[in-house]
């Protein structure tokens, strides 16, 4: 019984160990490639990244609520030649969640006339045991940058 006991409060109390940095590292680069597929025309990408009640609003308009609308919203979007992404800040809001602020570029395909708009975004997401899970996306054109 006591053994049980013992065992049991080691396992809660590793569940409630932070994160290591490399693996939050890695996390994040699985989202920003999940957006990458999504928008290069693998639609339900993002999906196994997204929490139930994601949020997603991207810099041409509309807010999509859910893994269903969301992937909905990206095929309706053609599929861009090129996507990058870097993280400029996190801000831990505790409880597992982070805020992520940072810049991105998106490479139009050809027949749209290719060229690269530069945006930026912020972006709330809860650490899961199944992963990184995105909460909200907000996406926006770069200041200062004219479309």
């Amino acid at each position: 019984m006591l053994r049980t006991t013992i065992l049991a409060a080691l396992a809660m109390a590793a569940l409630t160990l932070p994160v290591a940095a490399d693996s939050i590292e890695a996390e994040e680069a699985k989202l920003i490639e999940a957006f990458a597929q999504a928008l290069g025309g693998e639609d339900d990408a993002l999906a196994p990244h997204l929490a139930d009640s994601a949020v997603y609003m991207p810099s041409t308009g509309g807010r999509f609520e859910g893994a269903e609308s969301i992937a909905r919203s990206l095929s309706d979007f053609p599929d861009v030649a090129d996507f990058t992404a870097e993280i400029d800040d996190r801000v831990p809001l505790g409880e597992g969640h982070t805020l992520f602020i940072g810049t991105y570029s998106v490479t139009l395909p050809p027949e749209m006339g290719g060229a690269t708009l530069p945006g930026e975004y912020v972006l709330v997401a809860e650490n899961t045991p199944d992963g990184m899970k995105l909460l909200r996306h907000v996406a926006f054109p770069a200041r200062g940058v004219e479309r």
